[in-house]
């Protein structure tokens, strides 16, 4: 994946967030590794899901499929990138 490409697909993942925003999805907790997912900018722990895999044209330098998925902040809309899928939180309410 080039420079290009993830730009393009960062773009279209927060004008995917926006537009989540607006029709009124709600957002969640998540968890990577057994840890709470937490925004490193202002520390707010509820996000809404994305996949970039298909923005981005899918593919890596290495050949192998990008699979990149997404978690933006609702607090301030900081957006993390993970390589494998963040799993929901359900222990919190």
């Amino acid at each position: 994946m080039n420079s290009k490409q993830l730009s393009k697909g960062v773009r279209a993942a927060v004008s995917k967030f926006e537009s989540s925003l607006k029709e009124g999805k709600t957002p969640a907790r998540y968890r990577m590794a057994m840890k709470k997912i937490v925004c490193a900018h202002c520390g707010a722990d509820q996000f809404l899901k994305g996949n970039i895999s298909n923005l981005t044209g899918g593919i890596m330098a290495s050949g192998r499929s990008s699979g990149l998925h997404s978690l933006v902040c609702v607090g301030c809309s900081r957006m993390e990138l993970f390589a494998a899928e963040p799993t929901k939180d359900e222990t919190e309410v």
